[in-house]
């Protein structure tokens, strides 16, 4: 099984919109089913992105989100349906798979565990790992996938998901302040983790020439600097730094203006729909999910 936590050292990185859309190539290249499915927790308890994304309420789903039984907070405080009955406990997380229904995947190969949006209990908030690591433990073989959606930077549900999690999926915008910020992060976290496999993925990046003080933004130059920085910052404890997602002509997912707009399924939209920014965003969705099969 698959363990992995998309994080971001701050907000603002799109990284519950880069979950919403990796997720159908996830799904397809680690051949989630009812049977063996993709679990997906919005630990991100505050903002709850992807629990706001997949509400089962949006008039364009027509139907095809069922409701939560179960939610992050009930495991945080340990109680929570199936606790002892792993059937139970599938049964009643949301089935979102149907969103993704012009991918031919079904609606319960893919599930959310959402947030609460009441407020929750001041004990959640303070809660420990061990209930989410008895509930990944009795997972283990039921799953082809564990995804946690992480609040940024050092909150409680965001530790308790990257102790559990063996993949990082490090979410950044190319800012000065994201890629200083991101590389402090990764620094503190090697020296907490090991054998961790940190995949680095620059989200949203402009492709649009641009001029600073004069001069003529070289992204090749930042791109070649995230790389250096990052692989000589990821090797304290046995922990690996890919990264593929900017090798070649790729700089992660680049910007897709319709996405400052509203939260698309790219790969739902026909070509014509999509725009050149899509299209190269959609293939850089499918890139992810093929590095995070292959990631030890």
């Amino acid at each position: 099984m698959r363990s992995m936590a998309f994080f971001s050292y701050k907000g603002g990185s799109g990284r519950s919109s880069l979950i919403y859309n990796t997720l159908p190539f996830l799904a397809r290249e680690l051949d989630a089913t009812p049977e063996r499915p993709i679990v997906v927790f919005d630990m991100d308890i505050d903002s709850m992105g992807l629990t706001y994304l997949f509400d089962p309420e949006r008039s364009d789903y027509n139907g095809r989100i069922g409701r939560a039984e179960v939610f992050v907070h009930d495991i945080l405080d340990d109680s929570y349906a199936g606790k002892d009955d792993m059937d139970k406990f599938l049964a009643a997380a949301a089935g979102i798979g149907g969103v993704y229904a012009d991918n031919e995947i079904e609606d319960r190969s893919i599930l959310l565990v959402p947030a609460k949006k009441t407020n929750p209990k001041e004990s959640s908030l303070n809660a420990l790992e061990p209930p989410f690591e008895r509930l990944l433990e009795k997972l283990e073989k039921r799953c082809a996938a564990v995804v946690f959606d992480c609040p940024s930077g050092s909150q409680v549900t965001g530790e308790i998901s990257r102790d559990l999690a063996d993949i990082y999926v490090v979410v950044m915008r190319i800012t000065k302040q994201f890629r200083y910020g991101t590389f402090d992060f990764l620094k503190r976290m090697d020296e907490k983790v090991s054998e961790k496999t940190m995949v680095i993925v620059p989200n949203a990046v402009p492709s649009d020439e641009v001029f600073i003080n004069g001069k003529k933004f070289d992204y090749d130059k930042v791109k070649r600097r995230i790389v250096d920085v990052v692989t000589q910052t990821v090797n304290k404890n046995g922990n690996t730094c890919n990264t593929e997602m900017l090798q070649g002509n790729m700089f992660g997912i680049p910007e897709v203006k319709r996405l400052k707009i509203r939260e698309d399924i790219l790969s739902t939209l026909q070509d014509a729909d999509l725009g050149e920014d899509g299209k190269r965003a959609r293939d850089g969705y499918e890139k992810l999910a093929q590095i995070i099969k292959r990631a030890d």
